[in-house]
C-alpha cells in the first residue's frame, strides 16, 4: 500500500486512490477472497492544502476503501 494506505492493530486497512477503477478492482479481489471491504463515496479534491512546512498542494478527487479481516 506504500504511501497511499494505512493499517491498524484491529485488523483493518485503508487505501486511498484517485483511480476509482483501481479501488473497484481491489474490492473485487478482496471480496473474491472472502475479505470484507467498504468503498467511500467520492471525496472531492481541495486546492491550496497547506502542509505546514511552507509547501502547498492541490488534491484530486479520490476514493477510500476500508478492508477488514482477522
Amino acid at each position: 500500500m506504500d504511501t497511499d494506505g494505512s493499517s491498524s492493530s484491529t485488523g483493518s486497512c485503508n487505501f486511498v486512490s484517485t483511480s476509482e477503477r483501481l479501488i473497484d478492482d481491489l474490492i473485487f479481489i478482496c471480496r473474491s477472497l472472502g475479505i470484507r471491504c467498504k468503498k467511500s463515496k467520492m471525496i472531492p479534491g481541495r486546492t491550496d492544502v497547506d502542509f505546514g512546512n511552507g509547501y502547498k498542494s492541490d488534491t484530486l478527487p479520490h476514493w477510500e476503501v476500508c478492508i477488514t479481516t482477522e
